[in-house]
């Protein structure tokens, strides 16, 4: 919890979920809320639809008033979007311990105005997978994807579409002895498993189950035994895509859209790891959830270790907490 929660002077609340009207609560022992304004914003999948200001209400101290905050509820929500109303407290003029515009407290709620999702093409639409089995890999290619998963392993070696590498690596199961088998139930859909014995009498069998669609789009799942934690899983992907844009929550737990990869991010609704054109891999939760965790850091080979011919390669590492993930081109 940020301790800065603790010592707010104001708090704002939503008494009613879904509607765009809060509560401002008024913490001071002896002062009202005049020396604030409230500041708002409506955002669409963290990027700002529409903002505005609104004087603080009269509040004795310890008390408390509604306030109706003036959006708009669109008349055609986008499907599958999250609405966000973001309520903020500033100073309105400098004082002894902070300059006007400080912000002294931010409540954030879901305005309930969200559609269903867009349905995904179903894989008897998509045109037709090729599966290639041979003694050392599997391969799926099509129209624009193609995949290669090894046998020894069990790891995806390969991802490209429209013959660009998106994945140069992704896990198979921590270890051996592997069994990789691939079915294709529908022409646009191929499903790899990728499996091993329990680790020791008792324990769940690890596995690793990879789908494949003709639209680019590759589904991992990591299954796991109820309430057990969803497992780290490592992607490598080529060096050039280090430039991160994620959706997700910061250090005070407010949802917003953020750039760059410092230290681990939480409640990930998704995150897109781009090259300087802004080209590469969207990493997104199974429908309707999110991921619970993930963390991407660029790898550079060390000149010592590089004379030493023992470095790693240059690569851009994503670790990805969760049992079931998608994974979509971004061109």
């Amino acid at each position: 919890m940020d301790t800065r929660k603790v010592y707010e002077p104001v708090i704002v609340t939503a008494p009613r979920p879904g509607e765009p009207t809060v509560t401002v609560h008024n913490k001071h022992l002896s002062d009202g809320l005049g020396g604030y304004e409230l500041r708002w914003a409506v955002t669409l999948d963290g990027e700002p639809v529409e903002s505005g200001a609104l004087p603080a209400p009269s509040a004795p101290p310890g008390g408390r008033a509604a306030v109706a905050v003036p959006c708009h509820r669109p008349a055609e929500p986008v499907p599958g979007a999250e609405y966000l109303l973001t309520v903020t407290a500033v100073l309105r003029e400098n004082t002894s311990w902070a300059r006007a515009g400080h912000t002294v407290t931010t409540g954030q709620f879901a305005l309930g105005w969200d559609a269903p999702p867009p349905a995904a093409p179903a894989p008897r639409t998509l045109a037709p997978l090729t599966l290639t089995e041979t003694a050392g890999t599997v391969g799926v290619s099509g129209r624009d994807v193609d995949v290669v998963v090894d046998r020894a392993t069990g790891r995806l070696d390969s991802y490209r579409y429209r013959g660009r590498l998106l994945l140069s690596g992704a896990p198979g199961v921590p270890a051996g002895p592997v069994s990789v088998a691939a079915a294709q139930p529908l022409p646009g859909e191929v499903v790899v498993e990728v499996s091993a014995p329990p680790a020791r009498a008792g324990a769940p069998r690890t596995a690793t189950v990879l789908t494949v669609r003709d639209d680019g789009e590759l589904v991992l799942r990591h299954p796991v035994p109820d309430g057990a934690p969803p497992p780290a899983a490592v992607l490598s992907l080529p060096p050039q895509y280090e430039h991160a844009e994620w959706y997700g929550r910061d250090a005070r737990g407010l949802l917003g859209r953020h750039r760059g990869c410092q230290g681990a991010m939480t409640d990930v609704r998704w995150l897109a790891l781009t090259d300087a054109e802004g080209r590469g891999l969207t990493v997104r939760g199974a429908p309707h959830t999110t991921l619970p965790g993930a963390q991407a850091r660029r790898l550079r080979p060390s000149p010592r270790a590089a004379a030493e011919e023992r470095a790693p390669r240059a690569e851009t590492r994503l670790t990805v907490r969760a049992d079931t993930y998608r994974l979509l081109p971004l061109l």
